[in-house]
């Protein structure tokens, strides 16, 4: 357990760049579209420091809507009113937020409907698109495991996406023991689950997990055309 205990910087200095500081980066994996799914730290909720270098990420990469899964409508908005967020606020006001208010517990139904209503909703508009919590980490994780499973990644190109989040807020490098350690509880935990929700892979395990927050088989099918390239 000792192992597993992490600590990470707030100051900006401490990290190589912008991206690492605000664990920003564009969603990769299997068949998933270039340039059209990107992750990171929340642009509203700013205990950490890091809205407004999150704001300018995501002002660069253009992105037109924002899956939010950490805050209610009325806890983004209270945030907002401290961090001024230009760019997410004028998303906001174009109708471009869908805020989630998600908890931790990725198993449960209160968990899996409001994510299959996010997914819906996000399905309805225009991309670039942006998914985060508050630090880009768990919640943000695990949908991001989900995406990158319908769109056909393996194992390996989920895992080392997952753990860039490692790599950006904590160092943690391929070949150490620690890696090893958060890769086989932080990652395996959520990855092994959904694996066995179907037939013992991600992408089936996916398919099923939308099923039980009211995703149709038909539904699924356009989400899955949604997220990848011909």
């Amino acid at each position: 357990q000792k192992s597993l205990d992490t600590v990470y910087s707030n100051d900006r200095a401490d990290f190589p760049d912008d991206t690492a500081f605000a664990n920003f980066r564009e969603l990769k994996g299997g068949r998933l579209k270039e340039k059209t799914f990107y992750r990171g730290a929340s642009p509203v909720n700013n205990p950490y420091g890091r809205a407004e270098t999150v704001n300018r990420l995501i002002t660069e990469a253009g992105t037109r809507f924002n899956l939010d899964l950490s805050d209610t409508e009325e806890k983004a908005a209270a945030y907002a009113e401290i961090s001024k967020p230009e760019y997410f606020l004028s998303l906001a006001k174009a109708g471009n937020v869908a805020c989630l208010g998600l908890g931790a517990a990725y198993r449960n139904a209160e968990y899996c409907a409001p994510l299959t209503a996010g997914l819906r909703e996000m399905m309805n508009h225009d991309g670039p698109f942006y998914i985060q919590c508050l630090e880009g980490k768990d919640r943000t994780g695990f949908v991001c495991i989900l995406l990158e499973a319908l769109a056909g990644a393996d194992g390996e190109e989920i895992a080392a996406e997952y753990m860039e989040t490692y790599r950006n807020y904590y160092g943690i490098t391929p070949g150490r023991e620690k890696y090893d350690a958060v890769l086989n509880v932080r990652f395996h935990d959520p990855y092994d689950w959904l694996c066995s929700l179907g037939d013992g892979t991600a992408e089936d395990g996916a398919k099923v997990y939308l099923s039980l927050g009211g995703m149709t088989e038909t539904e699924t099918e356009q989400l899955v055309r949604f997220l990848t390239a011909e």
